[in-house]
């Protein structure tokens, strides 16, 4: 397995691939919305993904670990339909712009919960915050937050099945993160 260099550690995390036609029109509206907003750091289309766990640097063994754990989390398929925008931050000062989910919360959800606790009985801990099933487009630049442009309204996105998710490698550089699937879980 590949690793970043953090001593031994790897920086990953467990999400849903977007296909490519959806990819395609989600792409489109991260230009047109990147040259509105420069001040914030815009995903790259080849980047987005729904995120199911954040795990972040790791030991190779514990991965291995995870990675045995998550062969066996109840999966069926279901369908995701993205939704209308919105924003994570403090007032007006926007730190997250995102996509919702307009379709496939529940099962989504269920999924999530599933490979939260493959985590934690990892031996990673607890995830801080409540699962919030949205696809991110954009995060400031400035760890304040910015003030939000108007952007053009959401494209509409074909609902998708999803049928599979994957650990992702996540290496950073200057030009933003790459992301490296290392193995998928299908059902």
């Amino acid at each position: 397995m590949p690793s970043e260099s953090v001593g031994d550690s790897i920086r990953t995390f467990i999400g849903i691939g977007i296909p490519e036609p959806q990819r395609s029109l989600l792409g489109t509206h991260v230009v047109r919305c990147s040259a509105l907003a420069p001040r914030l750091r815009w995903v790259p289309p080849a980047n987005l993904h729904l995120t199911l766990r954040f795990i972040g640097q790791t030991s190779p063994a514990l991965l291995a670990t995870i990675r045995e754990g998550l062969q066996e989390v109840p999966f069926g398929p279901f369908e995701v339909g993205i939704g209308g925008a919105g924003t994570f931050g403090r007032g007006a000062r926007t730190r997250v712009c995102w996509l919702g989910i307009n379709r496939g919360q529940e099962p989504l959800s269920a999924l999530a919960a599933a490979v939260e606790s493959v985590c934690r009985q990892s031996g990673l801990r607890s995830e801080s915050r409540p699962y919030n099933p949205h696809l991110t487009l954009a995060r400031a630049r400035e760890r304040e937050g910015v003030d939000l442009p108007d952007l053009p309204a959401s494209p509409t996105v074909p609902p998708w099945r999803v049928e599979e998710f994957s650990i992702y490698q996540s290496r950073l550089g200057k030009g933003g993160p790459t992301y490296t699937i290392l193995e998928t879980f299908s059902i």
